[in-house]
């Protein structure tokens, strides 16, 4: 913050996978060993803002050195938004590989109003 920063943003390789039971993102347990949200809270505590990193499609644009796919948000923006929402996200930085390309606006507005249904204000 001294530095003229505001954000700490996680950026792609963050997830390893989705929770079989209830299709939550779950991190990367080796990375991220407490999950997400203790991140933002100590991100939140010295005065900063917590981002994120997702793809709007089925896998992000990096495997993160890991032999399978990374999953995007494609399908579940409502529970990813809702996720990142209940881990106090500021701000997501949605990326568009592995996405359907017939209508990249429809689907970033899709998810912008999958993150507004949160109440949580997100920069995006």
């Amino acid at each position: 913050r001294d530095a003229g920063y505001e954000y700490v943003v996680i950026s792609d390789c963050w997830a390893d996978s989705r929770d079989p039971n209830n299709s939550s993102l779950i991190a990367d347990p080796t990375r991220f060993p407490h999950g997400i949200k203790p991140v933002c809270d100590y991100v939140h505590a010295r005065g900063l803002k917590c981002g994120i990193y997702t793809d709007l499609g089925t896998n992000t644009c990096s495997k993160g050195g890991r032999n399978h796919s990374i999953p995007g948000s494609y399908g579940h923006y409502d529970l990813d938004a809702q996720t990142f929402a209940s881990w106090g996200i500021d701000f997501v930085k949605a990326d568009f590989c592995n996405a359907p390309r017939d209508h990249p606006s429809t689907l970033y507005a899709n998810f912008s109003r999958s993150l507004n249904a949160t109440g949580r204000p997100v920069l995006f």
